[in-house]
């Protein structure tokens, strides 16, 4: 390959690059509860998903030790545990754009 093209390519990529560091990532998190499913011991189990601009970057689901009495706990459990996981991902976004924004990109991709 060329080096004028490889030069277009990583003057493309960094361009995208920049444009999405400059808008705000958006983060969704999707929690489910399923109480009482197991007939055995009636444990909860809970999971969640956060997804980045649609792509998945944190899961969890597990099967929790105690028993819950009703759906309405189990929900807010699952929402406890899909809560401390959202505040921990905001403050890493949070330090990422910082990085970026402090021109970290600038020292990383110094054209030739």
């Amino acid at each position: 390959m060329p080096s004028s093209a490889c030069s277009n390519i990583c003057e493309q990529h960094l361009i995208t690059s920049l444009s999405l560091a400059s808008t705000t990532p958006t983060l969704l998190s999707y929690a489910n509860a399923n109480w009482a499913s197991n007939v055995n011991d009636h444990k909860l189990i809970l999971g969640y998903v956060f997804t980045l601009e649609g792509g998945a970057i944190s899961w969890s689901s597990k099967k929790q030790t105690t028993v819950t009495l009703s759906s309405t706990k189990a929900k807010y459990i699952t929402g406890a545990h899909a809560a401390k996981k959202a505040v921990w991902l905001r403050q890493l976004l949070a330090e990422m754009q910082q990085v970026v924004n402090n021109g970290a990109l600038e020292l990383v991709y110094t054209p030739t």
